[in-house]
């Protein structure tokens, strides 16, 4: 599935329009963009100099937190960095038209970062984009434990970004009281993992969903229980559901 956003970002008094796909952008401040999108996809970063400047014969260059990621030369172009060979690329029909955005492809993690886009003889100006790759949840379902009156339900995301909101659901739509755990982690490269416990006293099928608005994305995992509180407990072992 694919989303069509708009992102408005603003220099040295010009407004600039960019449309992308495949991902999402927000709208930071003066001379700055946020794009998110997910692992594994293909991303555009925005830079426009206006609909009026011909850059075809003009330079243009991109960096990510001072890495060397593509450059154009007067109709000469290459990738920077081994981290970006062969999965860089701008777009020749559009740079009379002043666009001097590129296409990144299969992102990964690693690509998060902050870049820019600078073109020294067009008046320096300079572009930011922060890059921020997310990877989707998948959360399961289980039943820890059980007795004739209750039940106590967990649920589990690991190494989702940005972190979900998770929440319990029963069959009629209520969202139930919850206790959340988040572990620690080490930054991109391990994302904390996420648990939530319910309990509950009725018999039905309960869901976890879990959203993460930045990716557009949500998912569930759902989990039945039978309570037998007039005849005590079954033997019930730990069971998960993605």
């Amino acid at each position: 599935k694919f989303w069509c956003y708009s992102c408005f970002f603003c220099f040295n008094q010009i407004t600039f329009h960019v449309n992308v796909q495949i991902q999402t952008c927000f709208y930071l401040s003066k001379g700055f963009v946020r794009v998110v999108v997910r692992v594994g996809e293909d991303v555009v970063l925005p830079c426009s100099l206006g609909p009026e400047v011909n850059i075809e014969p003009a330079l243009f260059d991109w960096t990510k937190d001072q890495q060397e990621v593509f450059q154009y030369n007067a109709g000469a172009s290459q990738s920077g960095d081994p981290q970006f060979k062969g999965r860089v690329s701008h777009f020749p029909d559009k740079l009379k038209n002043g666009d001097a955005s590129i296409l990144i492809r299969n992102i990964q993690l690693s690509d998060s970062g902050n870049y820019s886009c600078y073109s020294p003889r067009l008046q320096e100006q300079r572009f930011y984009v922060e890059l921020v790759v997310g990877i989707v949840a998948k959360p399961r379902a289980m039943i820890l434990d059980i007795t004739r009156d209750q039940a106590l339900l967990q649920c589990e995301v690991h190494g989702a970004f940005p972190v979900p909101q998770i929440s319990w659901i029963d069959s009629v739509g209520t969202i139930l009281p919850a206790m959340e755990k988040l572990e620690n982690s080490d930054g991109l490269h391990y994302p904390p993992a996420l648990t939530l416990q319910t309990t509950v006293t009725k018999t039905g099928i309960f869901r976890c969903v879990a959203a993460q608005k930045e990716l557009n994305h949500i998912t569930e995992a759902r989990i039945s229980t039978i309570i037998f509180s007039k005849f005590g407990p079954p033997d019930v072992p730990v069971f998960y559901f993605k």
